[in-house]
């Protein structure tokens, strides 16, 4: 079980580094996955620190560090060239013991000062582990590079070497009093090697579990989740693209990599496909620009996982389709347009209603006048008596009554204006109504047989979002390098398709009822 054993060596790895566990974390992660880090940070928060923890994870390690600067040389790096061989034999070679090729774990301060030479090496060393001493290539034996910075690569010809970093990490002083004060009390030797022997990773498991990691399933519902994360991505650099800000770059070396990083972690948590969960480690490589995009593409990430994880399993869109379309044949089949005659108010100049006797009882009646009210004016005293206008003559002026309602009774409208009603004058006028038919036992039959298959998928799918569920519970509660509280936005789509599956079936009920109930 190597989950197990990781956790007891990330406890021990982590042990007085106060808030740098996630840091410690992803760096075994990033060297098991065969890949490089990079630590962004201020002076002073443990970022070399957490490279010296990293060499005591494995079976005697050695390590290099070296802090750049602008005149440092491949030979500070790299060794020195051989006088040797190069007088004895003619032969341009660098002495590489004890030198960053002769290294298992590898720490570089200050990278972005590393002159041209320096990173063109670099370059292969990260990507493909090689380096050229003379006319031979060696195969670095290098696990793990963390590379170090309190600033971005802000110039040209950078972007090659930032490139190779697959995790980009944020680390800032200690946040907690409590955790600070535990610090700066605390007086054991934090460099002290306090790895067993037995915890520790041996050259043999290291490639054996390298070749394992290969071999980690990548189901659709990942890769699905992996182009929507894409296209969230190109989004926001058109978003960019309009404020002239920097565009997010993605390269597709870096999408492979970031799959075996995320299979990396599904071998570590003793699984043999990776899992949605995995899939919250992405927000650390695919910020780009500056530290403030970190808060910016972990919502990202969040987001798609929230909208989208799980989509592929479950994919309720053709059932929903289903039910629109036996819902509209039910429609079609149980009801009919008739033409029913009913009396209805009479319409002068397409908007105005007649009050029959309302201007004889005015001040307007001896003008010979009729009095009028607007077609809206009068429908809308249905819900609510208000302060109305009543125009008399056609084109005439209003005056406005206090309360005025209408009142509705078959083939009848009246409206009562300063209590006392008054008859709207009406016509007689055909009209469409909607009326129910009872379809063939034979519909039914077939309708029913339809709704019990739709209500078969709905099923079906229930049973794997309860699946989903249980295998999310076990995996968000002990990841070794996702926290917990990402959990709720996996949990978020899978609840809310498991409510979306609920109206369904409750759809599916009221449709059954509607072509049952007609009598």
């Amino acid at each position: 079980m190597i989950k197990k054993r990781m956790e007891k060596l990330l406890d021990i790895l982590s042990s007085g580094l106060h808030e740098k566990s996630e840091a410690i974390r992803l760096a075994l992660l990033s060297s098991l996955a065969g890949e490089s880090i990079f630590l962004l940070g201020p002076p002073g928060v443990a970022k070399s620190l957490i490279a010296r923890r990293l060499k005591h994870a494995y079976q005697n390690a050695v390590s290099f560090e070296y802090l750049m600067g602008r005149f440092s040389t491949p030979d500070e790096i790299f060794g020195p060239i051989s006088i040797k061989r190069l007088k004895d034999e003619d032969r341009y070679e660098r002495i590489t013991r004890n030198y960053l090729p002769d290294a298992d774990i590898v720490f570089l301060d200050e990278i972005w000062k590393a002159s041209p030479a320096i990173q063109n090496s670099l370059l292969t060393a990260l990507n493909e582990k090689l380096f050229r001493n003379g006319q031979q290539e060696i195969q670095l034996k290098i696990k793990g590079i963390i590379a170090a910075s309190n600033e971005l690569p802000e110039h040209e010809g950078l972007e090659a070497l930032w490139d190779r970093f697959i995790i980009r990490l944020f680390i800032q002083g200690i946040q907690d009093s409590e955790a600070f004060e535990r610090m700066i009390v605390e007086s054991h030797d934090l460099y002290q090697d306090r790895v067993p022997d037995e915890l520790k990773i041996t050259d043999a498991e290291y490639k054996a579990w390298g070749k394992k990691i290969g071999t980690i399933r990548v189901p659709e519902e990942v890769i699905h989740l992996i182009h929507i994360i894409r296209r969230k991505v190109s989004i926001k650099n058109m978003e960019r693209q309009e404020t002239e800000q920097e565009r997010i770059y993605i390269s597709d070396r870096r999408w492979k990599k970031i799959v075996r990083l995320l299979r990396t972690a599904a071998f570590l948590n003793d699984r043999d496909s990776v899992d949605i969960m995995d899939c919250f480690l992405i927000s650390h490589c695919i910020w780009n620009n500056n530290h403030y995009e970190i808060q910016e593409m972990s919502r990202l990430v969040s987001d798609a996982i929230e909208q989208h994880a799980y989509q592929q399993g479950i994919d309720l869109q053709p059932v929903q389709a289903k039910l629109h379309q036996l819902e509209k044949e039910v429609d079609d089949e149980i009801t009919e347009k008739v033409d029913v005659l009913l009396h209805l108010p009479k319409k002068y100049n397409n908007n105005l209603y007649k009050i029959m006797g309302f201007a004889e009882d005015s001040d307007r009646g001896d003008n010979g006048l009729q009095a009028f009210i607007e077609k809206e004016t009068f429908e809308s005293l249905q819900a609510k008596p208000r302060k109305s206008p009543v125009y008399f003559g056609a084109h005439g002026s209003a005056m406005k009554y206090k309360k005025a309602y209408s009142i509705r009774k078959e083939n009848e409208c009246h409206i009562m204006i300063k209590d006392k009603i008054y008859p709207i004058e009406t016509e007689w006028r055909a009209k469409k109504q909607l009326k129910s038919r009872k379809p063939s036992k034979t519909k039914q039959e077939q309708w029913n047989h339809i709704i019990g298959k739709l209500d078969e998928c709905c099923c079906q799918r229930l049973n794997l979002i309860t699946e989903y569920i249980q295998k999310a519970e076990a995996h968000a509660s002990s990841h070794l390098f996702v926290s917990d509280n990402f959990s709720q936005f996996l949990f978020a789509n899978l609840h809310s398709n498991s409510r979306q599956i609920d109206c369904m079936r409750l759809e599916m009920e009221k449709i059954r009822n509607r072509y049952e109930s007609i009598v």
